[in-house]
């Protein structure tokens, strides 16, 4: 359930818990942390400083607050917040501080613009050329908080943008026809970032209008691909992996190919009038999604009430 919805029901419903009870954020991490993509094939969001300036345009915080009423967290790579990949996230550190992903700063994002040509027109927003700056950033229902509000800020800081979630919404996103996009990174839990980290390898990569689900992100760097396949080839374990990440994260954070947004929280309502047993905060045996494979494991662990 979305975060206000699943607040009522907390709320009205003494017998329904959230895996972190009823408090905020009423879930729990999965592993499917959101990005705002780009087709980064094609102009104008080939260009990185284009992309950093969408990120400095952002407050964060401030669409958790008003989306989510501030049941959320923010995402500052591509990784869930996982204590399985915290050793590799703890690596690059220094790099996150140099690379400021969750950083609001309109000013900065003004100072990359003009850098490249873009100035203010009558309207307030980026022009170059005679062209609007637009990001058309789609979705789905599940974005239908977040996304107008992100929306929005971005218009204020004078990006052309919009949501909107068109019923072909999926098939534009993996052709790259649509310049802007949400959507979120099923890859690594542990114990190392690989499978995420490969999301971008850009073999994966399709020509703009070629069904490109393999990498929705259209990003190509030739040295980090190169990096991620020697990755491939290392065992799970070994110390040379985290030196492989920090070199792969260095030209993935200088080159933003997709702007860290938030983590992605389950916030599933569990019913104790019947049976006890369901994976908590206080028992975290499993996550909860009764539409992963997972799901007989908590049947099986279900008591029910006398």
């Amino acid at each position: 359930l979305r975060p206000n919805i699943i607040k009522t029901v907390l709320e009205q419903n003494p017998n329904v818990i959230a895996h972190s009870g009823k408090d905020k954020p009423y879930g729990y991490v999965d592993w499917w942390p959101n990005n705002i993509g780009f087709n980064s094939l094609e102009e104008p969001y080939s260009n990185p400083d284009i992309r950093w300036a969408v990120s400095y345009a952002i407050d964060r915080q401030q669409a958790i607050d008003v989306a989510y009423d501030g049941a959320g967290q923010m995402n500052d790579l591509f990784l869930p917040d996982y204590a399985s990949l915290k050793p590799f996230k703890d690596a690059i550190a220094d790099l996150l501080e140099q690379y400021p992903t969750n950083k609001y700063d309109p000013a900065k994002s003004a100072e990359l613009l003009e850098k490249n040509g873009y100035a203010k027109n009558k309207d307030g927003f980026w022009e170059k050329g005679g062209q609007v700056l637009k990001l058309e950033m789609g979705g789905w229902q599940i974005y239908a908080d977040v996304g107008p509000v992100v929306a929005e800020q971005l218009r204020k800081n004078g990006f052309d943008a919009g949501f909107s979630m068109p019923a072909d919404y999926s098939d534009r996103m993996g052709l790259g026809t649509v310049n802007g996009f949400w959507n979120g990174h099923g890859g690594s839990v542990g114990p190392d970032p690989y499978l995420s980290c490969d999301l971008y390898n850009g073999k994966r990569v399709m020509p703009t209008g070629e069904s490109g689900w393999s990498s929705i992100w259209r990003w190509k760097n030739e040295a980090y691909t190169a990096i991620i396949d020697e990755m491939g080839t290392v065992p799970m374990g070994d110390p040379k992996v985290k030196e492989l990440f920090r070199k792969a994260a260095e030209i993935w954070l200088k080159e933003l190919p997709s702007v860290p947004m938030i983590q992605w929280f389950h916030r599933i309502p569990m019913n104790l009038t019947y049976w006890s047993g369901w994976p908590t905060a206080e028992d975290p045996y499993l996550n909860g999604a009764f539409w992963h494979l997972t799901w007989p494991r908590i049947v099986d662990r279900l008591k029910p009430v006398k």
